[in-house]
């Protein structure tokens, strides 16, 4: 009976189970689904092999074959040298004719001498020839074999109509597959088609010795350069994972060293451990380990995929992604992304890519709806690589701060310009710009912050050398130029203040721009007092200052910064984007020891009033969260009548519900106004606390 036959009689007279009669059937389904993916991928890499091995096998077991031909005769005699002999004695026979009988008889030839013995190189050419052909005859059969093997392996698992059965069936016959090593098998077969054709060179080897010694030696000379290469390729993936380059005995070899243990791996602490796993999953190990090696492989093909992208609409789907990889855990993905933030290549640095596409928003082109989207990918992907935190060595960067921003000045103004065009970005444009002019702020900081530290260094030696009387020159030319830069430095302070005062937004780049002309005019300072030798001190004394009046500026900045932000959150239908993250991260570099301008001092107390007030209510209630922040602010409070208003304040709403931030503040206001004033207030400064309470609560 053929196998057509046996497969309907099957069919026919097998049971062939419903969907309806397993309830089960869709749950294998799932099983299936995979596992049909998975054979049929590994039958068609099994198949690809097999097919180029039976072409290559064909066309060298032909070529085999003619030089067998023309070896196989060194194996006997050869009738035309035999048949020249005979001829060659008849002569001679002939020419004697006249000599006696006896010479005659002794001329004639023994049939002992006449035996054939082949020669040596003859004998071993034929036998590594007649080896090559049968190993590479055996690998076609065998490549044969397994593509039959893995036709029958997959139509045996599509006999059933159920998915339950096929499952099963599948399950059954991949552990056969697994159980019986059918994969070392596979890759076992090339290893025939290597020993044929190396025998194939062996022989050619003593084929060609007998005729010519120098060509013999010469094929020699290749075959062994070819033999410590193919060792060499064999044994590169056993020592560098990461070699594409091995050969079917790589494995034989992997495993030998594993017996001896000599495979060894170091994992990220330091610990060296011997390797049980296979070749392959050794490689996915080196791979995917948190190493520096895996992190600049990461740096290096992102930064091909970013360069390759030319399209807004791929870009776009690229920069999607970036809030969900911030919130993540994995520390790798936020370094690949802090290096990728300040990337040499314009094309790459993402803080200069991710503005190009926001900008696109506005070139009217573009659907509102689609605008809309691409906006709201951008900002909140801004948003998310500024609130990024990653560790830092604590050295500041004093000659070139600028490099640790991560958006510009200029990226306030284009914020501005989107929510211009689309209002509906209000909500995430404010926190972006918020946190963005914090990192500004912070560059500042930073910077006054390693100016002071060389600075004070100056200033140690500054003193040693004036106990020695160490008389000055200085050339008029150089004293006007630190003169004018003083001049501009006081100028921009004053610019800069004036701002502040006026209570106008840090949401815009006019501020910064400002900050950074004053850094600039302490740059200019620190290389002229750096230069110097002598330090002139009174020019010492005078940055010094200067830094520490910056200081305070940048100080207020952010305290009025935080005071726009809670501004926007107070007056709002609609909370910002992430407002409590927001506004932790813009409160959090506010120096509470330095002082703080009274107007901010009194427009804070208006809005912790409002907060409180607002977050009572059902609706904002987050906004309880971010009162805790506000409490926590009034450290930076001094002046007595915001002091006594924050008291009322505090313990009106402290009755309508308990927070330990609130009695904190509580307790350290009383221990400020305690100090600051009398046992005893004035009457009039009492009746005002309980007035301004009364008023803002219960009207």
């Amino acid at each position: 009976m053929s196998m057509k036959a046996e497969d309907n009689e099957v069919s026919a007279d097998s049971y062939q189970p419903a969907k309806y009669d397993d309830p089960s059937a869709k749950f294998w389904s799932a099983y299936l689904s995979k596992a049909q993916k998975y054979d049929k991928a590994l039958a068609q890499n099994w198949k690809g092999d097999m097919d180029s091995i039976l072409i290559f096998a064909g066309l060298f077991s032909a070529s085999v074959t003619a030089f067998i031909i023309e070896s196989y005769k060194n194996l006997t005699p050869d009738p035309n040298v035999t048949s020249v002999a005979l001829l060659s004695q008849i002569s001679q026979q002939l020419s004697g004719i006249s000599n006696s009988s006896a010479v005659l008889q002794n001329n004639l030839p023994c049939g002992s001498q006449a035996e054939f013995t082949p020669s040596i190189p003859a004998l071993v050419c034929n036998i590594l020839w007649f080896l090559s052909l049968s190993f590479s005859l055996a690998c076609a059969l065998s490549a044969t074999l397994v593509e039959q093997w893995t036709r029958s392996f997959l139509h045996a698992t599509d006999k059933r109509a159920g998915s339950q059965d096929r499952a099963r069936i599948n399950a059954y016959l991949f552990q056969g597959l697994e159980k019986f090593g059918m994969p070392t098998v596979v890759e076992a077969i090339p290893t025939l088609l290597h020993i044929s054709l190396f025998l194939f060179f062996a022989g050619l080897v003593f084929f060609l010795l007998p005729l010519n010694a120098a060509l013999g030696y010469l094929v020699l000379a290749v075959m062994v350069i070819c033999c410590a290469l193919y060792l060499l390729i064999t044994l590169l993936p056993i020592i560098y994972h990461d070699c594409p380059y091995r050969t079917p005995i790589s494995s034989t070899w992997w495993r030998i060293l594993q017996i001896f243990g000599l495979l060894k791996h170091e994992d990220p602490d330091g610990i060296v451990q011997p390797l049980t796993c296979s070749m392959s999953e050794a490689r996915e190990l080196e791979a995917t380990e948190i190493t520096e090696q895996r992190d600049n492989r990461d740096f290096k093909v992102m930064s091909w995929t970013i360069k390759t992208i030319r399209e807004d609409s791929e870009f776009e789907a690229f920069v999607e992604i970036i809030p969900n990889i911030v919130a993540g855990l994995d520390y790798s993905s936020k370094l690949l992304l802090h290096r990728l933030l300040h990337h040499e290549d314009i094309i790459i640095k993402l803080g200069y890519r991710i503005p190009q596409l926001l900008a696109t928003c506005n070139s009217g082109v573009l659907e509102s709806r689609i605008s809309q989207k691409r906006a709201i990918t951008c900002i909140t992907a801004m948003w998310s690589l500024t609130m990024m935190s990653m560790p830092s060595d604590n050295k500041p960067i004093v000659y070139s701060p600028r490099s640790s921003l991560r958006f510009t000045e200029d990226t306030l103004e284009l914020l501005n310009g989107v929510q211009r065009d689309l209002s509906s970005m209000h909500d995430y444009v404010a926190s972006t710009t918020a946190v963005i002019g914090r990192g500004l702020l912070d560059m500042h900081v930073n910077r006054i912050v390693g100016f002071q530290d060389q600075l004070s260094a100056l200033v140690d030696s500054a003193a040693r050398d004036a106990k020695s009387d160490m008389t000055y020159d200085w050339k008029s030319q150089e004293l006007h130029r630190q003169q004018h830069i003083i001049n501009g430095l006081y100028r921009q302070s004053s610019l800069l203040e004036r701002y502040l005062a006026a209570h106008q937004k840090l949401n815009t780049a006019m501020p910064y721009v400002m900050m950074e002309a004053i850094s600039q005019h302490h740059s200019r300072l620190f290389s002229i007092i750096s230069s110097q030798n002598p330090v002139e001190l009174d020019l010492l004394q005078s940055t010094v200052e200067s830094l520490d009046t910056f200081k305070i500026i940048l100080n207020n900045a952010g305290f009025s910064l935080t005071l726009d932000y809670i501004a926007d959150i107070l007056s709002s239908t609609s909370l910002p984007y992430e407002p409590f993250n927001t506004i932790r991260r813009v409160f959090f570099r506010i120096d509470f020891t330095l002082p703080v301008d009274p107007a901010n001092q009194h427009r804070f107390v208006a809005y912790l009033d409002k907060a409180f007030e607002l977050g009572l209510s059902e609706p904002h209630k987050l906004l309880l969260n971010i009162v805790d922040i506000l409490l926590d602010m009034t450290r930076a409070l001094t002046d007595i009548a915001c002091l006594r208003n924050t008291k009322a304040i505090i313990s009106k709403y402290s009755r309508l519900f308990s927070r330990d931030t609130a009695a904190k503040a509580l307790s350290r206001i009383d221990a400020i106004l305690e100090f600051e004033e009398p046992s005893y207030p004035p009457p009039l400064d009492i009746f005002t606390m309980h007035l301004y309470a009364d008023t803002r609560i219960d009207k």
